[in-house]
């Protein structure tokens, strides 16, 4: 098993990247960059395996089942989540996307 820093390092390189690439962007702009929401999409999958690979034990204030559960959405019903469809509101990247842009 990989030593469980590497796993932290890439779920925080990951956010960097995320934040990078939505930085200036409102959702009207996000919603037709095809190209940027595949990057955050991309990003959400590797953050939500490294969380099932890193353990839930660690910094408990974390819901940890959530962003694992978000890769499995994610993953499994991405046919339903092109952000730039009318289901934007209700998609799990559409979510995603407002809860990091409203914090």
């Amino acid at each position: 098993m990989k030593q469980r820093k590497i796993y932290a390092l890439a779920i925080y390189d990951c956010i960097q990247r995320i934040h990078e690439y939505t930085d200036g962007y409102d959702v009207d702009a996000f919603t037709k960059d095809y190209k940027t929401q595949d990057a955050v999409v991309r990003n959400l999958e590797i953050i939500g395996q490294a969380v099932k690979d890193y353990g839930v034990d660690h910094a408990p204030n974390v819901p940890w089942s959530q962003v694992a559960g978000m890769r499995n959405i994610i993953a499994h019903e991405y046919l339903g989540d092109r952000v730039g469809n009318s289901k934007m509101e209700s998609s799990s990247v559409g979510k995603c996307y407002h809860r990091a842009h409203s914090a």
